[in-house]
């Protein structure tokens, strides 16, 4: 599963990274602690403020989820989600691509 998940990953990459792909990343890897609802042990409240259940609010945290999870590994803390490189090369790429929530 592994290495379909990276091929797929990679193929986003050459082919460009959909919102549709970058909001299954946040969704997976972020959301958990970041939600109005987080399901995330531990966390009744989105850390700092920070949700991204909407299209909305991801499209306008993206500069935040590119210096806190792309441009470094802050976040996830302490990878808890288990983000890969991949997944975070596939955000920035879809970021430094204006970040589009359409098509």
């Amino acid at each position: 599963m592994k290495t379909l998940t990276t091929f797929t990953t990679i193929a986003a990459l050459i082919a460009g990274v959909s919102f549709a792909q970058a909001q299954q990343i946040v969704q997976t890897r972020c959301a958990p602690c970041h939600s109005m609802h987080p399901t995330e042990t531990g966390f009744d409240s989105p850390p700092a403020g920070v949700v991204l259940d909407t299209s909305e609010q991801i499209h306008a945290e993206a500069s935040h989820i590119k210096a806190v999870a792309v441009d470094s590994t802050y976040m996830p803390f302490n990878n808890a989600t288990h983000m890969t490189a991949a997944e975070r090369a596939a955000l920035g790429q879809w970021i430094d691509a204006g970040a589009k929530i359409t098509p």
